[in-house]
């Protein structure tokens, strides 16, 4: 698989990007954050520097009361409507943007996500990538826009209290450097001690949330109680905390080291520091007035909690960056098939499925799943592809659907390449029932129609359960097919059985009006008699295209026009039942030992 590249480097060029991308998904956002902050810093520099100056000032000079008052009055008057503007962002506008934002962000995510290849999720440095990105990535996006705008007012803020500063006392400059030079270089090392440590921890925190997942959901609920189940959760837990207790030690000393040192730049070395020293030559030299030792008093505070401030962003800003670049890095992936890979629209009806030669392997220089598989479907109504577990079915299935491609050998659907289709469109000639099928918690309809939309829909949807006789078991419940499937949001709700879950999972394939309908073991999990009238129902749909299905039970697979028996990667067989009975193969000594096991 293609490793994912980071096309954007540097700490501040990753922030950059999360700002665009802030920008492009709510300008309103960015507006009011920048103004909010822009508004505080300017009343912190405000009242801390110039306002007590002016008090100081107007005292020394004995001004009018009253026109002191009315100074402080109309100071007052507008910071109140600085303060009305904050709290209105803050309480009313900041919630809704923020919401819209998260929406946003999360499906330009999961689109990203759904348009790379299935082989991704089945990679743990891609699944890692892609955990890092979606862990809090609203979080990590809309604060890179605070972070800038604390840097760039939180710099101006620095300058004019430096100044100010600079004005009584020109040596008092050099403890403000302190917090300056001490975060910038230990932040640095301190964010990269940080990221390792992050990295080191995601798969176990992956383990947890796994665990965490597991304990809640129903479909282990039974699982919990008739096995040991929960014991091997609680290892994998424990051993999962025990691997991040392990990477908190390895780390705790070199934070320790680096936020100690950082911590006597930023606030040791300016308070202590520079309090002493205007002490020092307001008492002893006697060089500076005490109304100017208020000022500078007051200026220091501002600077370094500034200047404390800035860095502090300027750490945050680049450990963001580090986690913003896991969000470049899975948005940048170039996918080896992009569902979205653009190709000639194929015909609505398919007549001929071929494989030419086809080898395929599920890993770079793994084993072969498939070696050189060829074989042609034209002008039949089903086939069956029948063998032992890993013969290789699905995997047929998967590449026909172009899930994955061939290392080797084409696919040709009527006769071209179906490299060269749409691949929105190809997929949209297959209707699918996967072995590995999942139930919605929704409801009965919207299970079945899995978000496609038709003329009469209701009525279609009533019509497919009828057939795959699941309508009487619906009808039980008042609302219908509008009752809730599963507990997990409705305490009424229908909990199917493993036979009912899988007549549902044929009925959203059958109601689909694709011409080709794949069914990778549809009747696992029901008796003889229902699977005989389950298959018939499947078969009975003829004229509407290829069924193509999967079947461990060879009295099923009895009723297709054409059996393909795949052993040991490739072809064993292929020909109709009748035909391989009378060959007496593979197939024909499969057949007689499930048949033996029936009469037994």
């Amino acid at each position: 698989m293609n490793k994912i590249k980071n096309k954007t480097s540097g700490s501040l060029g990753k922030n950059i990007y999360a700002l665009r991308l802030t920008w492009k998904l709510k300008k309103k956002y960015v507006i009011h954050t920048i103004m909010s902050i822009f508004l505080g810093y300017f009343q912190w520099i405000f009242y801390s520097v110039f306002f007590v100056k002016f008090v100081i000032n107007a005292i020394e000079q004995q001004l009018e009361f009253k026109r002191i008052m009315i100074a402080i009055l109309g100071i007052g008057f507008i910071t109140l409507l600085m303060n009305i503007y904050t709290t209105y962002v803050n309480c009313a506008v900041f919630p809704v943007l923020e919401i819209d934002m998260h929406k946003d962000l999360y499906k330009s995510l999961y689109k990203k996500a759904e348009n790379v290849e299935l082989e991704c999720y089945e990679n743990a440095e891609f699944y890692d990538k892609y955990t890092m990105a979606v862990d809090e990535a609203f979080q990590k996006v809309s604060s890179t826009i605070r972070f800038l705008s604390e840097c760039v007012f939180g710099i101006i803020g620095g300058i004019i209290t430096f100044w100010v500063i600079f004005q009584i006392d020109h040596f008092a400059m050099l403890f403000l450097i302190s917090p300056i030079v001490g975060n910038i270089l230990l932040g640095k090392i301190e964010n990269k001690i940080f990221y390792e440590k992050y990295t080191d921890e995601i798969l176990s925190k992956r383990q947890i949330a796994y665990v965490n997942r597991v304990m809640y959901i129903p479909d282990y609920a039974k699982e919990m109680r008739t096995s040991n189940i929960v014991h091997l959760l609680h290892d994998i837990y424990l051993n999962a905390v025990s691997d991040i207790l392990r990477i908190a030690r390895k780390y705790k000393n070199k934070l320790v080291v680096v936020g100690g040192c950082r911590y006597i730049c930023s606030y040791t070395v300016i308070f202590e520091g520079l309090l002493i020293y205007i002490i020092y030559r307001t008492m002893i030299s006697q060089s500076i007035l005490l109304s100017e030792l208020a000022v500078i008093t007051s200026a220091m505070v501002t600077a370094s909690y500034i200047w404390i401030s800035v860095m502090s962003s300027m750490v945050d800003m680049n450990k963001n960056g580090i986690l913003i670049g896991n969000i470049i890095n899975f948005m940048n992936y170039k996918p080896k098939l992009p569902e979205d890979y653009e190709g000639i629209k194929p015909s609505k009806q398919v007549n001929s499925i071929e494989f030419c030669n086809v080898s395929f392997a599920y890993q770079e220089n793994g084993p072969l799943v498939l070696n050189q598989v060829s074989f042609k479907i034209e002008n039949i109504n089903s086939v069956a592809l029948v063998g032992f577990n890993g013969a290789g079915k699905s995997t047929i299935i998967k590449l026909m659907l172009r899930l994955y491609d061939p290392l080797s050998g084409e696919i040709l659907v009527n006769g071209i390449n179906i490299k060269k289709y749409n691949l929105q469109e190809y997929r949209k000639l297959f209707a699918v029932t996967f072995q590995d099928f999942s139930i919605m918690a929704d409801t009965v309809k919207n299970n079945v129609l899995m978000g496609n939309h038709m003329p009469k829909e209701d009525q279609s949807v009533i019509d497919t359960l009828r057939k795959v006789g699941l309508l009487d078991e619906i009808n039980k419940y008042p609302d219908g097919i509008e009752a809730n499937v599963t507990k997990e949001f409705d305490s009424n709700g229908i909990v199917f059985s493993g036979g009912q879950s899988q007549k549902m999972i044929v009925a959203r394939t059958l109601i689909n009006k694709a011409p080709v309908k794949v069914y990778d073991e549809p009747s696992s999990a029901l008796d003889p008699l229902a699977e005989q009238e389950l298959f018939e129902c499947i078969l009975d749909q003829k004229n509407e295209g290829l069924n193509f299905f999967i079947s461990h039970r060879l009295s099923s697979t009895k009723m297709a026009d054409l059996i393909i028996v795949i052993e040991k990667e490739t072809i064993a067989e292929i020909g109709t039942h009748n035909e391989l009975m009378t060959k007496k193969g593979k197939y024909y000594n499969m057949f007689r030992k499930q048949a033996v096991n029936y009469f037994d």
